[in-house]
């Protein structure tokens, strides 16, 4: 069962994106990313609380992952700390968004 997968290796794919899913394999402890085509990570990577190593070289990574990435100093915890920091961030941001939304709609509704 996937669960228990320790090690994966997605080297050399040409992946953009990584599926929410891999926040499920919680028992991973080493992730090989080098050389595909991320600029981020899902939300879900911060459920992979046994990381030990997380390999993102040659990546494109967005420079707000980059800068983690380097002030982390090799701290696998530490990134997905600040990862989980900017994914609730962004949750804020779309409820606010959402809600400002609702809020027009209503006030419309109530002028007519």
């Amino acid at each position: 069962n996937l669960e228990s997968l320790q090690g994966l290796g997605l080297r050399n794919n040409q992946l953009t994106t990584l599926p929410e899913w891999i926040g499920n394999l919680t028992s991973l402890q080493t992730l090989q990313l080098r050389e595909n085509q991320l600029t981020t990570l899902p939300g879900s990577i911060d459920n992979l609380k046994s990381l030990e190593e997380l390999d993102l070289e040659g990546n494109p990574l967005n420079q707000e992952l980059k800068k983690i990435v380097k002030m982390a100093n090799g701290d696998i915890q530490f990134i997905l700390r600040k990862l989980r920091e900017i994914f609730e961030k962004e949750r804020l941001e779309v409820e606010k968004e959402e809600m400002e939304k609702r809020i027009k709609e209503r006030d419309q509704l109530l002028k007519s």
